[in-house]
């Protein structure tokens, strides 16, 4: 498939992905190919999304013996305070990233085979390579030992390529430039003041008290850690966890690890690349096996950046930002939960997340960071 085709309609919902639709898609994507029938075209909502809905759309292909292909669809979300998130600029670095950066790192993603996007109302599908039989992690549960070191390896093939190169500042859709953020930093504070108290509001009977002071005493000092340590940056997921990722078990007998695939790439922004590895290690795994490992994935993974070109950047200069930036799980876990609709699936994993990261910031005493 090709991107190119603007003849395809965007998907207004997921009902719109009808079997007469997907026809339409294969048709303008490789016009010499005998469209399936559509008695043989099954649609079926996949994955747990807070701001988009994804659908896996499986054919059998005419020419082919009746051979089994599938592709996902990814389209806005029909929930619309979801919806509206979105479309303040997550969808447009999604689709953006798969058209214009994905070619330019190398961590694993699934190959992009349409994306189109409507710059005016934002609304988007991208038609994305079928990870199957790849398992979404589960934020909930937690993970591995092995799955988060196979999370880490793949993390570096998006930063270490991008590893302060100026070119980024040329995407306007990624954000403002870290040196001249002082009138978003202003705004995400104000913002995340506000949500931190409705934050606290809605999950007062889940939290306690130790947990409620340490996000107030954050969100006052949200815009300060935000203009923090500006001369290190590169490209960031900006929500590098489970939920986000697709896991597909290696070859034991080979001493393979998994494969990890990265996947909703709505928050690609440019900062220090530290927040993405304090955010899956403090959300990811439970509390005594991050303690237990957690300097020796530091020192492999900047081992990792080292041998994948970055220079002059001293283990303990990382390791003093990974503690400063343990405090990305709050302003995510805050402004992601207040800022989509709320389902029973959701709250449960921001908790888990808050959880398992108050105390990560708790053991490296990452308030005396601030």
């Amino acid at each position: 498939m090709h991107d190119d085709h603007a003849s395809v309609p965007i998907p207004q919902s997921a009902d719109a992905v009808t079997p007469d639709w997907v026809i339409r898609l294969l048709q303008a994507t490789d016009p010499s190919t005998p469209p399936p029938s559509p008695g043989t075209i099954k649609i079926v909502p996949i994955g747990t999304g807070q701001m988009a809905s994804s659908l896996r759309v499986s054919y059998a292909a005419s020419n082919s013996g009746d051979q089994q292909r599938s592709f996902v669809v990814k389209i806005a979300a029909d929930n619309p305070a979801s919806r509206r998130a979105g479309g303040a600029g997550a969808y447009m670095k999604e689709v953006r990233f798969y058209q214009l950066i994905a070619e330019t790192v190398t961590i694993d993603v699934p190959v992009c085979l349409f994306s189109q996007i409507n710059d005016e109302t934002q609304d988007f599908v991208l038609v994305l390579e079928d990870m199957h039989p790849s398992v979404q992690g589960d934020q909930i549960a937690g993970c591995s030992l092995g799955e988060v070191e196979a999370a880490l390896a793949n993390l570096v093939g998006l930063q270490a390529p991008r590893w302060g190169d100026t070119a980024l500042f040329e995407h306007a859709w990624l954000g403002t430039p870290p040196h001249e953020s002082g009138e978003s930093d202003a705004f995400v504070a104000a913002v995340m003041a506000d949500f931190t108290t409705g934050f606290i509001e809605r999950y007062a009977s889940r939290l306690d008290d130790s947990t409620c002071n340490l996000l107030t005493w954050f969100a006052a000092r949200t815009e300060n850690w935000l203009a923090s340590n500006t001369d290190t940056w590169t490209l960031t997921h900006a929500d590098y966890r489970l939920d986000n990722l697709l896991f597909r078990s290696g070859d034991a007998l080979r001493n393979e690890p998994p494969r990890v695939t990265a996947v909703d790439w709505q928050t690609l922004t440019i900062r220090n690349g530290a927040a993405d590895v304090a955010y899956l290690l403090g959300t990811s795994i439970e509390p005594d096996v991050r303690r237990k490992h957690e300097r020796r994935l530091l020192e492999s993974f900047h081992t990792q950046l080292v041998a994948g070109g970055v220079r002059d950047y001293a283990f303990a200069t990382f390791f003093q930002d990974y503690i400063r930036c343990t405090f990305h799980s709050l302003l995510i876990t805050v402004l992601g939960s207040m800022m989509t609709g709320p389902t029973a699936r959701g709250d449960d994993m921001f908790m888990a997340m808050l959880k398992r990261s108050v105390c990560q910031i708790n053991d490296l005493d990452a308030t005396s960071s601030l």
